[in-house]
């Protein structure tokens, strides 16, 4: 069975497609390489939101103990 991609381009997402994919707008091409790469830069971008939560959290907790005049 053939597997078949979601590919988003030109500001439109092109439903069902088979790879290589060529955007009929742009012309541009995706293959598996591409789309591998699209998955683990949004995996890679949701790790950061990650950190960077836990870092907003850490810095309010720190905020809250020195108004409650301890040591962060």
């Amino acid at each position: 069975m053939t597997e078949r991609y979601f590919v988003r381009c030109c500001g439109t997402i092109h439903l069902g497609q088979t790879l290589p994919f060529t955007c009929p707008t742009c012309s541009k091409t995706f293959s598996h390489e591409a789309v591998n790469q699209a998955d683990e830069i949004e995996r890679l971008r949701a790790e950061v939101t990650r950190w960077k939560d836990l870092a907003a959290d850490l810095a309010m907790q720190c905020a809250i103990n020195e108004m409650e005049g301890g040591n962060a």
